[in-house]
């Protein structure tokens, strides 16, 4: 039994005067195995069967075994495996019959000429059996070319799509080492952002913190953004109390009603100033301006407090 690529998938009866290991290699290709004699006729014939789907015979093939000259009928049957795709071929061998073999008769006139005759039958047998195997070897070969063609052909393709992806592989890359290169330069430009981001706020820290001054910044929502430490010190507000409104903290001076200054400031631009005294008497100039960023956008109010000495010490004045 071989499947559709020739190699044997099982073994019945003795196959010996038949088949035998090649040298080399183990292998269980038929062709290979198939003696010498048998290897050609063995491939046509599958090959017919292979082709037509139906049983191929082939008679008298002779082959020498131990030194004799032997015949054999070759048959190939195909075989459907159920669930299997591929088709199977049964092989089989049958001794061919004594009228099939050569025989030597005696010498004489009419056995001459009888054994002419036969022998004349036998060559136009065998002619005839060659050029059918010729035909079959034809056709097999124009198959396998058209199925080197088709190969090739997907083998082309193949690499065009092969050629394709490695071209996009590379535009691909070259993007990417471009995008490497901007996000590398963003990066630079990110650092010395962050380091003159960095060393705004410690200058502006110094300059709170060495301010004599109490400051209060608040956002459009009134909300504590940040403060001097004077400021926490006389107004006793804490670290704490930023992201609060300004509303919701007791300070410790007598403003009034601070919400409605700082809108009113925030909303037309103006600037307010007043004189407010803590709860201590000590006297402060009050003074509320628009916080303006870079782009000239209002986004809250700072309130500065200058101070001006005791009320006490302004009266005596």
């Amino acid at each position: 039994m071989v499947n559709s690529e020739m190699e044997i998938v099982a073994f019945r009866g003795d196959t010996g005067p038949f088949l035998k290991p090649a040298p080399g290699q183990a292998s269980f290709s038929l062709t290979k195995m198939a003696r010498e004699e048998l290897r050609f006729d063995l491939q046509s014939v599958v090959f017919k069967a292979k082709k037509e789907r139906k049983p191929v015979v082939r008679e008298g093939v002779e082959f020498k075994d131990n030194g004799q000259t032997r015949a054999v009928d070759i048959q190939v049957l195909p075989v459907k495996v159920p669930n299997i795709l591929q088709p199977f071929f049964l092989i089989t061998f049958e001794n061919a019959s004594p009228k099939q073999l050569s025989t030597v008769q005696p010498p004489s006139a009419k056995g001459a000429v009888e054994i002419s005759q036969r022998r004349v039958a036998e060559l136009k047998q065998e002619l005839a059996s060659t050029r059918e195997s010729l035909q079959t070897i034809i056709e097999e070969q124009e198959a396998t070319n058209e199925e080197l063609r088709s190969a090739l052909e997907e083998i082309q393709s193949s690499n065009e799509e092969l050629q394709s992806t490695n071209e996009e592989r590379e535009t691909a890359r070259e993007e990417l080492q471009s995008a490497n290169e901007e996000l590398n330069t963003l990066n630079e430009e990110l650092a010395k952002r962050n380091r003159e981001v960095v060393q705004t706020l410690n200058d502006l820290n110094n300059v709170f913190n060495s301010i004599n001054m109490a400051i209060i910044i608040v956002d459009l929502d009134l909300k504590l953004r940040v403060f001097t430490p004077v400021a926490e010190n006389i107004f006793h507000v804490l670290p704490s109390d930023v992201g609060r409104s300004i509303t919701d903290i007791k300070l410790r001076a007598k403003i009034g009603k601070i919400d409605k200054m700082i809108l009113d400031v925030i909303n037309n631009l103006t600037v307010k100033e007043g004189e407010i005294e803590d709860e201590d008497g000590h006297c402060y100039m009050m003074r509320i301006r628009p916080y303006l960023t870079e782009e000239k956008k209002i986004n809250g109010a700072v309130i500065s407090f200058m101070d001006i000495g005791t009320a006490v010490g302004r009266r005596e004045k």
